[in-house]
C-alpha cells in the first residue's frame, strides 16, 4: 500500500533479497486454491434435519421420504453448480487472489461483489467504524473518478460546479459512498462535491450485502485487522540487512585489483595494456591479485541468513524451502510436511470462513435470485463451506481411519478385516474425507450380494459340467450304438451317425 502522498514520479525502494514477495505470492496462492478450488463446489447447501423432521409426516413412508430426498438433494445440486458458473464467469477468484495478497500486507482490503464483476480497494481508500465485538457499523469509501466516466445525477452534479482557474477540464473528482449496517439490513449511498447523487441509494438485506470489509486476524476493541507479514516482520528486517551485506562483500570479493610492487623491475602499464594470451617482459614475485579475506565472517552471516529463511519459509508454506535437503526423500516425508504446513493455515481459514466465504456465498446465491436463475430457497436450506478450514479437518479424519484399518488388518489379518469392519461404511467415510460424491461410483451391498450370487452359480455350473459329461455321455453312447435317439425317441431318417 502506497503513501497517501506518492506520486507516480517517485520512487519505491526495491528490497535486495524476494523472500518476503515469494512467501506473500505462495501463501495467496495457497489460500485462493483452497477457499475458491476450481471445478470444485466450496459450499454445499445443506438441510436443516432437525427443522425437516419436525415438519416431516410421521405416517410417511419412508421409501417415499427417502426419494423425497434425494430430488432435493439433486435439485439443490443444480444450484451449486449455477452458483459456482456465476462464480467463475464473473473472474471473482482473480480480484479474490489480489484481495488475499493485500490481507497478508496490510491486514485489511474492502470487496465489492457486483452483479458481473468483482472489485477491489485498497485500506487507504476507506475507513470503517466497528462495535467492539468486531460488527461493522458504516463505512465510507472514496473513489478517485474520472467526470467523463460519469452518468446521470452524478455528471450533472459534477457540469454544474465552477472549474477552478488552471484546473484541467478532466480533472478527478472524488465519489464518496458511505455504507450503514442497520439491523439485518446494509444500506448506502453516494455523495459528490458535497451533494447526495440521486438514485444512488441501495437496500438490501443482510445476506445479499455486496460489501465485504475483510480482515486478516481479529484484534478485540480494534476498527481493523492485522496483517500476517506484521508478525514476521522483524525477521524480514533481518534477512534484508544481513542480504545487503553478503550481497556488498561478494561484489568486493568478486572485484579484481592487480598490485604491482613500486620498487619491481615490472612496470604497471605492462600489467593494465595486456591483453589475453599476451607475452609481456616482467618478475612475477612484482605483482599480486588483492584477497577479500573474510570467507569466515561471511559463513557467519550465511548460516543466520539460512536459519531466517528457513523459519520465514514455515511461515509463508513454502514447500521446497523447508524439504530435507538429501539423495533420498521418502514421500511419506514429503505428505507430512505439505500436511503440517497446511495445519498451520487453520487459524487463517477459520476467519476467512466466516468473513469472506460465507458472505461470499450467500451474495452470489442472492444475486442468482435476483436475476430469476434460482428459485427462493426455503427454510431450512443453508450454505455450508466445505473447504478451507473444513477440509483441514476432513484430511485428518482420513487419515484416523486408514491407521485405524491398517491397525486392524495387522491384527487379524486383511482376509479377515470384513469380519471386524463394515468396509461400505469405512469407503464412504474415505469418500467423504476427500469431498468425493459417491453418487453412482460405490456398488451397493445388495447389489453385491447379487452379482456374488451370480459368479457362484456360473462357477458351480462350470464346475458340474465336466462331471455331468462323465455320467451321461456313456448313457448317450450305448443308446446311439442301440440305434436309439438319446432321449429314447426313434432314430432320424439320417441314421445314427447324423444324429451323433
Amino acid at each position: 500500500m502506497k503513501d497517501q502522498q506518492h506520486t507516480s514520479s517517485q520512487k519505491i525502494v526495491d528490497p535486495v533479497q524476494s523472500m518476503g514477495a515469494r512467501g506473500v505470492n505462495t501463501l495467496a496462492a495457497k489460500m485462493v486454491l483452497s477457499l475458491l478450488p476450481t471445478n470444485t463446489p466450496f459450499f454445499k447447501l445443506n438441510i436443516d434435519l432437525i427443522e425437516a423432521q419436525g415438519e416431516q409426516d410421521p405416517n410417511a413412508d419412508p421409501e417415499e421420504t427417502a426419494l423425497l430426498k434425494t430430488e432435493v438433494e439433486k435439485g439443490l445440486g443444480v444450484i451449486e453448480r449455477a452458483a459456482i458458473r456465476a462464480v467463475e464467469n464473473a473472474g471473482d477468484v482473480t480480484v479474490v487472489f489480489e484481495a488475499l495478497k493485500h490481507l497478508s500486507i496490510t491486514g485489511n482490503v474492502l470487496l465489492h461483489i457486483g452483479e458481473k464483476s468483482s472489485k477491489l480497494y485498497n485500506l487507504n481508500k476507506y475507513v470503517v467504524s466497528r462495535d467492539p465485538e468486531g460488527n461493522m457499523l458504516e463505512g465510507i469509501l472514496c473513489e478517485d473518478t474520472a467526470p467523463s466516466s460519469l452518468t446521470g445525477a452524478a455528471k450533472s452534479i459534477v457540469d454544474a460546479a465552477p472549474i477552478a482557474a488552471g484546473a484541467s477540464p478532466d480533472r478527478h473528482v472524488q465519489v464518496y459512498t458511505h455504507i450503514t449496517y442497520e439491523g439485518d439490513r446494509v444500506k448506502w449511498y453516494q455523495e459528490i462535491m458535497g451533494k447526495k447523487v440521486a438514485g444512488s441509494e441501495g437496500n438490501v438485506p443482510e445476506d445479499g450485502n455486496p460489501w465485504l470489509f475483510l480482515r486478516f486476524m481479529r484484534v478485540d476493541g480494534e476498527n481493523y485487522g492485522r496483517g500476517y507479514v506484521e508478525m514476521y516482520l522483524g525477521d524480514l528486517e533481518s534477512l534484508e540487512v544481513l542480504s545487503k551485506a553478503i550481497r556488498d562483500a561478494a561484489l568486493n570479493a568478486a572485484k579484481v585489483v592487480w598490485l604491482v610492487n613500486a620498487n619491481g623491475t615490472t612496470n604497471p602499464k605492462t600489467i593494465a595494456t595486456a591483453n589475453n594470451g599476451d607475452v609481456k617482459a616482467g618478475n612475477a614475485a612484482d605483482v599480486t591479485a588483492l584477497r577479500l579475506d573474510k570467507a569466515a565472517d561471511m559463513q557467519i552471516a550465511k548460516a543466520v541468513v539460512d536459519g531466517i529463511r528457513s523459519q520465514l519459509a514455515h511461515a509463508f508454506m513454502i514447500n521446497a524451502e523447508v524439504m530435507r535437503n538429501a539423495e533420498r526423500v521418502t514421500a511419506e516425508e514429503v505428505r507430512f510436511i505439505a500436511q503440517e504446513l497446511d495445519d498451520s493455515l487453520g487459524g487463517i481459514y477459520s476467519v476467512l470462513s466466516q468473513d469472506f466465504q460465507l458472505p461470499f456465498v450467500r451474495r452470489r446465491l442472492f444475486l442468482l435470485r435476483k436475476g430469476g436463475k434460482m428459485p427462493q430457497l426455503p427454510e431450512g436450506v443453508e450454505p455450508v463451506i466445505v473447504t478451507g478450514f473444513a477440509a483441514l479437518g476432513r484430511g485428518h479424519d482420513r487419515d484416523k481411519l486408514m491407521r485405524y484399518a491398517e491397525t486392524i488388518a495387522q491384527l487379524v489379518g486383511k482376509e479377515k478385516l470384513e469380519s471386524y469392519i463394515n468396509l461400505d461404511e469405512l469407503a464412504s467415510r474415505l469418500a467423504v474425507s476427500d469431498g468425493i460424491e459417491t453418487k453412482g461410483l460405490l456398488i451397493s451391498s445388495a447389489d453385491r450380494a447379487a452379482k456374488q450370487e451370480q459368479d457362484q452359480q456360473a462357477a458351480s455350473m462350470q464346475n458340474l459340467a465336466p462331471e455331468m459329461m462323465k455320467q451321461v455321455g456313456p448313457m448317450i453312447a450305448q443308446q446311439l450304438q442301440q440305434g436309439q435317439a438319446p432321449d429314447g425317441q426313434p432314430p432320424s431318417p439320417q441314421g445314427p451317425a447324423v444324429a451323433a
